[in-house]
């Protein structure tokens, strides 16, 4: 499972990201709209389907920016990355 955890939001529409690793961007998800972010103190949880080896990287890219602000942490299975 990897998500997002939004501290603050004034957004009026949700972003889209991907995550993977450099050389696959979206093997663990494609252009996953946050929908389940509606508001301050709200987590997106992705589902992971698929297996393999990580290789010390993880890789989140936004495909689509918020209308307005919306502020957090990605998350993997316990590790956060904070840009």
């Amino acid at each position: 499972e990897v998500g997002f955890i939004c501290y603050e939001h004034n957004a009026t529409t949700n972003p889209s990201i991907s995550v993977g690793t450099n050389l696959a961007p979206t093997s663990l998800a494609s252009s996953v709209a946050l929908s389940q972010i509606t508001g301050t103190e709200t987590i997106h949880r992705i589902p992971i389907t698929t297996g393999g080896p990580m290789l010390g990287e993880l890789r989140f890219t936004l495909n689509a920016k918020a209308a307005g602000n919306l502020i957090g942490r990605f998350y993997w299975r316990g590790f956060f990355v904070q840009f």
